[in-house]
């Protein structure tokens, strides 16, 4: 019984990751994605990791695209200064001393 009480769950859960709306998330293998407090937010560790950021604020039409610096690393563009792709969402910048 408790087997099948878990598969169900498990079963249950899949369809409601399926069909509830979440904010936009690129398909790459390179994104890194935590979750703190069940937000989810990408990893920035390098200029690439920078410039995916940056191509997901420009896709997201106006979903939030939330980011955790994890390093120390420079940029030459700026994210959400386009008029028709504004950033939206939470940004976590590393802690500077």
């Amino acid at each position: 019984m408790k087997k099948n009480l878990n598969k169900l769950s498990t079963l249950l859960l899949m369809i409601l990751m399926a069909v509830i709306p979440s904010t936009v998330w690129a398909d790459d293998p390179n994104d890194e994605i935590v979750t703190l407090d069940g937000v989810s937010y990408h990893v920035l560790r390098s200029t690439e990791d920078w410039e995916r950021f940056r191509q997901l604020v420009a896709d997201a039409n106006g979903s939030d695209v939330n980011a955790i610096m994890d390093a120390d690393f420079t940029v030459t563009d700026w994210v959400g200064l386009n008029e028709g792709a504004p950033f939206r969402g939470t940004f976590n910048g590393m802690d500077i001393r």
